[in-house]
Parts: C-alpha cells; sequence; structure tokens
C-alpha cells in the first residue's frame, strides 16, 4: 500500500477504514452509559483511595517502579513509532521491513502464552526482573550487529515477547510490590508520567534524528532507557522484597 499510494495515502486508507468500519461498530455494539460502574455511597470511598496513593508514594518502591514504567513507555513507544524508518535507512526494503514489524504482535502473544505455560506461579517481581532485560539486549544487538534480516527478525521477536510479558508485570507489580488496596488510583498514579513519555518519545527522537542525520544517536539514547529500566525496576524488586503490601 505504501508502494502504490505514498505514506501519506496508506495513512488516508487506514484512517478511512477507522472512519468506514470501526466508528459504526462502535457506535452500534458499544453504550458507554453501561460501563459506568454504580457510585458507592458516601465520600469516604474517594479520599481512601488519596490516601492510599499519599501511602504509596512514601515508599521507595513506588518511585523507582515510576521510574523504570516512564523509561520503559517511552523507550518502546519511540522504538515502535521509528522502527520502519530505522530498518529503511539501514538499507532493508519495504516488504522486508513490514514483514519484521509484523513479528512483533505475534511475538506479544507467544511472551504471554509462555509465562502462562512455563511460569505459573513465579513471582512478578522475578519474571520482571528477567525481561526487563530484552529491552536492552534487543536494542544493542540491533546498533552491534550487523543488519540482516534474521537479526532483525530475532529483534523484533525478542522485543515484542517482552513487551507481552511487560504488560503482565505492569498489571501486577502494584499488587505484588506497593500496595493491595486502591488498586486503580495507585496504579493511575504510575501511569501518569508513563503515558506522558509515550507520548512525548516519538517526537523527542525524531527531533534527534532531524538533528543528527542519523538513528545511531536514537538507538542510543533508546539502549539508555532500556538501561533505566533495567535499574529501575530491579531497584523496586530489592525495596519491596523487604516490605510485605498491605
Amino acid at each position: 500500500m505504501i508502494d502504490g499510494l505514498g505514506w501519506r495515502g496508506a495513512l488516508m486508507v487506514l484512517g478511512a477504514i477507522n472512519v468506514i468500519l470501526c466508528a459504526p461498530l462502535y457506535g452500534a455494539v458499544i453504550n458507554p452509559t453501561d460501563d459506568h460502574p454504580e457510585r458507592a455511597s458516601g465520600a469516604g470511598v474517594p479520599f481512601a483511595g488519596r490516601a492510599v496513593v499519599r501511602a504509596a508514594m512514601r515508599q521507595p518502591a513506588f518511585w523507582a517502579l515510576a521510574v523504570a514504567f516512564t523509561a520503559y513507555s517511552g523507550t518502546f513507544s519511540a522504538f515502535t513509532f521509528h522502527f520502519y524508518p530505522l530498518l529503511v535507512e539501514r538499507g532493508f526494503d519495504t516488504g522486508t521491513v513490514v514483514s519484521a514489524m509484523a513479528i512483533i504482535g505475534p511475538a506479544q502473544v507467544a511472551g504471554r502464552i509462555a509465562i502462562w505455560m512455563f511460569a505459573p506461579r513465579a513471582s512478578v517481581r522475578l519474571i520482571g526482573c528477567g525481561v526487563v532485560l530484552a529491552f536492552p539486549l534487543a536494542l544493542i544487538a540491533l546498533e552491534a550487529a550487523p543488519p540482516t534480516f534474521a537479526l532483525v527478525a530475532c529483534v523484533a521477536a525478542l522485543y515484542g515477547g517482552a513487551n507481552g510479558i511487560m504488560t503482565i508485570v505492569r498489571g501486577l507489580a502494584v499488587p505484588e510490590m506497593v500496595t493491595r488496596e486502591a488498586y486503580g488510583a495507585v496504579n493511575g498514579a504510575l501511569a501518569a508520567p508513563a503515558t506522558i513519555s509515550r507520548a512525548i518519545a516519538p517526537v523527542g527522537a525524531a527531533v534527534l534524528w532531524a538533528w543528527s542525520g542519523s538513528y545511531d544517536p536514537v538507538l542510543l539514547v533508546a539502549i539508555a532507557g532500556a538501561f533505566i529500566l533495567v535499574v529501575g525496576f530491579w531497584t523496586a524488586a530489592m525495596l519491596s522484597a523487604r516490605v510485605t503490601p498491605n
């Protein structure tokens, strides 16, 4: 589609699919009013949630997780949006690049299935400490190794699988490592900086590429972000191991 219509034309087609197909399905099937939970009686519930968030913020493990998840969101977002032009810059044709990118989605599912089959009783702390290592390893391999399709496919599979597992880790890290109370409120506090990072990182990567004229500095910054993720999560794991979540 990109070869025939250009990237702008391809985006227009994808946008049209969303408008013509997805929007009518949403309007016909989903009723937002049915998804609103019933409000609990009394005014104490929101204040209780805020108190739990304040208590969580007094734990060093909370801030270590915030650093880790913010670094993860920014790194993964920038890498995902710039994976295509990065590979094109390294001499791959459009078909090869799309084939490599298509591996990421199935690898995410495969990663989750692997955890379900081989480590169903492992702690989130242990799983997370292992899976975060995959991100810097994948990016270093992409930067240092010869640009072959086999390597790119392995990087996409490793990165996608690690991201799939990381989705589970992010969902369960709070009750295991911080607190079991006010799950939504505490997760929301952790997600706020990560959401900002996810939105800003692709733009920052584009600015860095425009300034340098190459994706090498972008990859180096992404590798640094991946190492921040590793240090942040390992720190959170060590700190939370000393405290039993309430």
